[in-house]
């Protein structure tokens, strides 16, 4: 077991250090709402702090319900640089006719994507280590969804049958299927946190 110091010059596990950074950013987590007030849903905040534990930037989620939403549990991944980039890229809308503005753009929109899809390269990566051995039924199987300017969605695959299923239960029983391969992906990422 290796040990470490922290600034204080006190010594801990790396054991200790990494649940340290679970419940650092716990808390961080649970200080995030929405603007309507609300904090990330209980069913899905696992995940996110275990996407956010192993360097992969989460913007978005929700636990998945029937009665509004997608269906299906999500997590929205995208660049933490997109802020400050959206924020730059806003008044150029007005002027794309001049070619630098819209060169400035361009390539403004490329690294943005670029960003993303760095983003997403470290999803898929967890996701095919995650699948490896694992039998899992394609549409409960978790899938990554590509969104504007390259930002991801993962989501069970098929979670676009829920818009047509006309049978409650069904329905019902696809989401609670759905949730549950979302929270078996969530004790793998936090497996992996606390094993890496």
């Amino acid at each position: 077991m290796s040990i470490e110091q922290n600034r204080f010059g006190e010594q801990f596990s790396e054991q200790e250090s990494r649940q340290q950074r679970w419940n650092e950013l716990t808390v961080e987590i649970d200080q995030i709402k929405d603007r309507l007030g609300k904090g990330i849903d209980e069913g899905i905040k696992e995940a996110v702090i275990g996407l956010r534990a192993l360097d992969v930037n989460v913007t978005q989620s929700c636990e998945g319900h029937n009665d509004h939403g997608t269906g299906g549990p999500y997590i929205d991944v995208e660049s933490d640089l997109n802020t400050v980039h959206e924020k730059v890229l806003e008044p150029m809308y007005g002027n794309l006719d001049d070619k630098e503005t819209q060169q400035k753009f361009d390539d403004l929109v490329e690294e943005i994507n670029y960003n993303n899809l760095r983003e997403r390269k470290k999803l898929i990566e967890l996701l095919d280590e995650f699948y490896t051995g694992r039998e899992t039924p394609y549409e409960i199987r978790l899938s990554v969804s590509p969104m504007a300017r390259s930002w991801s969605r993962l989501e069970n695959q098929g979670v676009g049958l829920q818009t047509i299923e006309e049978d409650a239960e069904k329905k019902n029983l696809r989401l609670k299927m759905f949730k549950a391969e979302m929270d078996d992906f969530k004790e793998f990422l936090k497996n992996k946190f606390f094993q890496t």
